[in-house]
């Protein structure tokens, strides 16, 4: 018989010492995906709210210089709730609609930008 080749006793301790390592190599083996996980969750959210600040300064400054019309923005909130909650129709393209809802400030940043400059100015 060849010496490397063990025999486990199936129903002695040797068996619940081996279930017992599974166990423990999968609890590891969970653990970390989820701390990695969240770890590319913590960069990815971070960078989200790093742009979105951002997005939030053009947004208000636009609302505040009365280029928004917060009416129809509010009438987008409501679409997307009804959405949320009721869902669409098959017609209802909802790229167009977010693609639209969320690039509202490009109407008019470019002339923020030409009467707010020092509002960007990162130096």
């Amino acid at each position: 018989i060849n010496s490397d080749i063990r025999t486990t006793d199936t129903t002695g301790s040797d068996f619940y010492k081996h279930i017992i390592r599974i166990i423990y190599f999968w609890f590891w083996y969970i653990y970390d995906f989820y701390v990695k996980w969240f770890d590319y969750f913590y960069i990815v959210w971070d960078a989200v709210k790093r742009v979105s600040s951002h997005y939030d300064r053009v947004r208000y400054l636009d609302a505040i210089r009365g280029g928004t019309d917060l009416r129809e923005i509010f009438g987008e909130h409501k679409k997307i709730y009804q959405l949320l909650f009721i869902g669409y129709a098959s017609d209802f393209n909802l790229n167009d609609f977010y693609e639209r809802h969320l690039g509202t400030y490009k109407k008019h940043f470019s002339g923020i930008l030409e009467e707010s400059p020092e509002y960007f100015d990162l130096f």
